[in-house]
């Protein structure tokens, strides 16, 4: 008989990859002309949910402690006079994905 830990192992190592099967049988697949034919083009429409399956959905509550953690350094240099309260704050998401980063961040300055 298989240990609990042997069994929550082959669970958290599999699930991701049966995950990936079941959509790819279930969704449907972009069409042909959908982008350059880059690696990302063919896994856009699934990335966010291979990304959370793989991250157990920490990844969520890491993006939006980062955004919170930008938005009380903006705040801060705006205060200690850094920047002035009209200047614009550049931030450069490397390797975006579907842009998750920047989305929380539009959003987060969005309700200031």
């Amino acid at each position: 008989m298989p240990s609990l830990k042997r069994i929550i192992i082959i669970v958290i190592f599999t699930f991701p990859i049966l995950a990936s099967i079941a959509l790819n049988v279930f969704l449907p697949k972009p069409p042909s002309d959908h982008g350059s034919g880059s690696m990302f083009d063919l896994i856009a429409t699934r990335y966010d949910f291979i990304n959370r399956a793989l991250a157990l959905n920490l990844d969520i509550g890491w993006r939006k402690v980062m955004v919170k953690e930008i938005a009380k350094s903006v705040e801060k240099s705006i205060k200690s006079g850094g920047i002035g309260i009209n200047d614009d704050v550049h931030v450069l998401d490397l390797a975006t994905g579907t842009a998750d980063v920047a989305i929380l961040l539009a959003e987060e300055y969005d309700n200031h």
